[in-house]
């Protein structure tokens, strides 16, 4: 009976010294899509980051998640387009070195009327939480 208990109170302490060992969360990657649109645009409308706190950025993530890698950051006023969308996320394509409408924002996004497709141009493409964006055109 003793050397019952003490094996238990050897297991129990076993237990509590070693915690169970979880995996690691899954990562959110998702493409943002293009096209698909017949004769319109492949992506439907322009947006700019809203004014921000100064020293802040608003993160541009590889999925609709904010569990979701951070891959890039845009500032206040900085322009992208819309292209995606999933809930309140935005599928977004924007060129880091072009960050206003009026300089432009060509990122080669390709004729509309070609399929549904991943984003695989010349810029940028993440997804946003839409609440920090304001619509410009479309």
């Amino acid at each position: 009976m003793k050397r019952t208990q003490s094996t238990l109170a050897i297991l129990a302490l076993a237990l509590i010294s070693f915690p169970a060992v979880s995996k690691p969360a899954k990562q959110t990657i998702r493409p943002v899509m293009v096209a698909g649109n017949g004769d319109l645009d492949a992506c439907m409308s322009t947006s700019s980051v809203k004014p921000l706190k100064p020293g802040s950025f608003l993160s541009v993530r590889a999925g609709p998640s904010v569990k979701a890698k951070e891959i890039a950051r845009l500032r206040s006023g900085d322009a992208v387009w819309n292209c995606d969308d999933a809930g309140a996320w935005v599928g977004v394509v924007f060129n880091p070195k072009q960050r206003t409408q009026e300089e432009g924002i060509a990122c080669d996004l390709g004729p509309s009327n070609t399929a549904r497709r991943p984003y695989r141009g010349d810029c940028q493409s993440g997804w946003v939480h839409g609440s920090y964006l304001v619509n410009l055109a479309g």
